[in-house]
């Protein structure tokens, strides 16, 4: 449980054995950019199974989002709105998604603006995305379906923003792990 200024609220945090699964570090700091910024071609990920750790100054944007799983015709999008103090998940286009007319769709949830920035812990597993934003007000975990070789990353925004932080790391398989 946690005190924020709308009163007590449950967080969820990653459990700390996860990091043991954490092999090779890419990462990055005080990045600037402006509307946006795909990863450099040196991080070559080997598959979607990665954790990604991002801390972003949101001073001079009002829209910030990450595309991850990026392919031929697909990507998966969390977007955070400064204006609407909300966050979302976005699968229209996550890969396969025509199993089900109620698969393709855009998730949304509150996530007040902080001064300090926005925090956001995201694991992505090949058919899944967990985010973990602001030391965990807000949790949400996502199905999705991306072909095997969508790996690439982009961040983009309104205008200008920095990253103050951006560590990226390849996820071993849990059995592999032990």
């Amino acid at each position: 449980l946690s005190s924020t200024p709308k009163g007590i609220r449950l967080v969820q945090k990653p459990i700390n054995e996860l990091q043991i699964l954490r092999c090779g570090i890419n990462e990055f700091s005080n990045l600037n950019f402006k509307n946006h910024f795909k990863l450099p071609n040196a991080i070559k990920l080997n598959s979607n199974q990665y954790e990604l750790i991002i801390n972003i100054d949101l001073i001079n944007t009002d829209l910030f989002g990450i595309r991850l799983c990026i392919g031929p015709e697909q990507s998966t999008i969390i977007e955070y709105n400064k204006v609407q103090n909300q966050i979302t998940f976005d699968r229209t286009q996550s890969g396969s998604t025509d199993f089900h007319s109620d698969f393709p769709t855009r998730y949304s949830g509150e996530l007040p603006f902080r001064s300090d920035g926005l925090n956001l812990n995201i694991f992505v597993d090949q058919n899944s995305i967990e985010i973990f934003a602001n030391d965990g007000l807000f949790v949400s975990s996502n199905q999705i379906f991306p072909s095997v070789d969508a790996t690439e990353i982009e961040l983009f925004c309104s205008g200008e923003m920095t990253i103050d932080s951006l560590r990226i790391w390849e996820l071993r398989p849990t059995g592999s792990a032990l």
